[in-house]
């Protein structure tokens, strides 16, 4: 990851301390200020994040909007984590390219269009 995107995660997630748990909120902040003492910690809150579906959600989406690659980060899972999908169905925010996981832990990977993270779709959004 480089360093702009380093700093775009604890930007982000800097942001989205207001509305984190209590128990999160001080696990992300332990993070950030080990990040201010010259640490990498954007790994880690990204960990932290995904365990927050709808945190999740949103960091990837500003993560998405802004251009970064960090936002695959929050969907692929790192060396040894099992991740379960919250969604089936997955979708490139840009142009609309959708993609099915056959199975759980399985990477959603990026837009084959234009390379962007793909990001879960959920079924009550498609009724809306």
């Amino acid at each position: 990851m480089s360093h702009s995107e380093e700093q775009a995660v604890y930007r982000e997630v800097r942001s989205l301390l207001p509305e984190m748990d209590p128990e999160m909120r001080t696990q992300a902040e332990a993070l950030l200020a080990k990040a201010e003492r010259g640490q990498k910690t954007d790994v880690a809150l990204l960990k932290l994040i995904r365990s927050d579906p709808r945190l999740r959600e949103i960091l990837a989406a500003r993560l998405s909007l802004k251009g970064s690659e960090t936002a695959r980060s929050l969907y692929t899972p790192s060396a040894g984590d099992v991740f379960s999908p919250v969604a089936r169905k997955f979708i490139c925010p840009e142009c609309g390219s959708t993609r099915y996981l056959q199975k759980a832990g399985e990477d959603p990977g990026v837009c084959p269009k234009d390379g962007r993270p793909l990001v879960p779709f959920f079924e009550q959004e498609e009724g809306q």
